[in-house]
């Protein structure tokens, strides 16, 4: 199993032969391109801390887009929620269809199991990282909130806050470390809380979310059961079945979104590695029909056999900790 990073790494495109190029490489979780202009005085530079349930970075860059696609996400197997802050400068993120302005104190919440292109301007920036279980935990359809921009007084707060520790964990003795962390997860999953809330919506909107919430919970302490599906969440919670098939729109329907569930848990715990029971004993111990049902699956939905991922042989190619890249750092958080 890869090692934790350690609590600093940093990268600085100024004193490279090739910076465009390298910044490519050491971003990584991003497919990276600068516009013409910038390119004959591109530099980007970042420091990043790895805490465990939490990662920070903090940068400054000039001119480019990012892209992180289905092949990307397929590549590298990074799942985890992210924050975004902008200190200066601005950004355009592209979405799900979706494009939405970042400016300066703007707080942005991401998925990095889903696509993005962001056009960003020279500016300053900050991130948190946190693992998806936690996130999960306190809201159960935070993937639906991909792309969101927050901008209300608890946003601000968190981003000033990403920004400030960003710059200021150098400074901070080691031993100090485990309590920041449990300080950011706490203040980053209360302002989630806050922000990505019912109360200010339409209350036709704000029922459908908490309809969707509650059958989301009722999933997931189901993954075991083979015959979960449309019928039996619509007996459960008392639905018709235009209603929930109308909540698991934008999912493809309920049973991919029950699918993906399975395969995203069963996903992490072999990427934990740590849990001693075989392929077919997850397979139906998630609900699946058969073994050779879920490798082809899970090979269809990650390119790589369940076997392979487990044995680390489907993370070849991409970089560790060691490296210092943005991806290795991201994946050193972990619940």
């Amino acid at each position: 199993m890869t090692s934790l990073c350690p609590p600093t790494t940093q990268f600085d495109t100024a004193d490279r032969i090739d910076p465009i190029e390298t910044w490519r490489e050491r971003m990584s979780a991003y497919d990276i391109s600068v516009p013409a202009e910038a390119r004959a005085s591109f530099r980007s530079a970042y420091r990043g801390w790895s805490l465990g349930t939490v990662a920070i970075t903090s940068g400054v860059m000039t001119a480019q887009v990012f892209r992180r696609d289905t092949a990307m996400i397929r590549r590298d197997h990074l799942d985890q929620f992210g924050l975004f802050t902008q200190g200066v400068g601005s950004r355009v993120s592209r979405t799900a269809g979706q494009e939405r302005l970042i400016r300066p104190g703007d707080l942005q919440f991401f998925d990095m199991a889903q696509e993005e292109v962001t056009i960003a301007t020279a500016g300053t920036s900050g991130s948190m990282m946190l693992p998806r279980e936690l996130v999960e935990a306190a809201i159960p359809n935070a993937a639906q909130f991909h792309g969101t921009v927050m901008r209300d007084g608890a946003a601000r707060i968190l981003a000033q806050y990403i920004l400030s520790i960003g710059e200021n964990l150098v400074d901070v003795p080691v031993g100090a470390l485990p309590a920041i962390a449990r300080a950011s997860v706490d203040l980053a999953l209360g302002c989630l809380r806050t922000v990505l809330r019912d109360d200010d919506r339409l209350p036709a909107e704000a029922y459908h979310r908490a309809t969707r919430r509650q059958i989301d919970r009722y999933i997931d302490q189901r993954l075991g059961d083979p015959g979960l599906g449309a019928e039996q969440i619509q007996a459960e919670l008392g639905l018709s079945r235009s209603a929930v098939y109308r909540l698991f729109e934008s999912s493809h329907g309920v049973a991919r979104y029950i699918k993906m569930r399975r395969l995203t848990r069963i996903r992490a715990i072999l990427l934990e590695n740590r849990d001693p029971r075989t392929l077919a004993s997850l397979a139906a111990d998630f609900g699946f029909q058969s073994s050779a049902h879920f490798s082809r699956e899970f090979h269809r939905q990650y390119g790589c056999s369940p076997s392979e991922m487990r044995a680390g042989r489907s993370l070849q190619g991409v970089s560790t900790c060691s490296d210092g890249s943005l991806g290795a750092l991201y994946r050193s958080i972990q619940v």
